[in-house]
């Protein structure tokens, strides 16, 4: 019994192993994919508002401001 159960682990644990590895090359090219990739616009000509509440409340200001006279 005691063999048996050793090689179980044995197999079980090789085949997390696999399973991580194969995970871990999956999440390589993902990201390497997004960090490569044409995102469909210009990075330079971006704003980020972080704090999208603050934003609604004073979204006449910056729209005034933004917009050409």
């Amino acid at each position: 019994m005691s063999k048996r159960l050793r090689g179980l682990l044995v197999v079980i644990q090789f085949a997390v192993s696999i399973i991580i590895i194969i995970g871990s090359i999956i999440v390589y090219r993902q990201l390497n994919f997004m960090t490569r990739s044409n995102l469909g616009f210009d990075k330079e000509n971006l704003i980020v508002i972080r704090r999208s509440d603050a934003f609604w409340r004073q979204r006449e200001t910056f729209r005034e401001q933004v917009t050409p006279d």
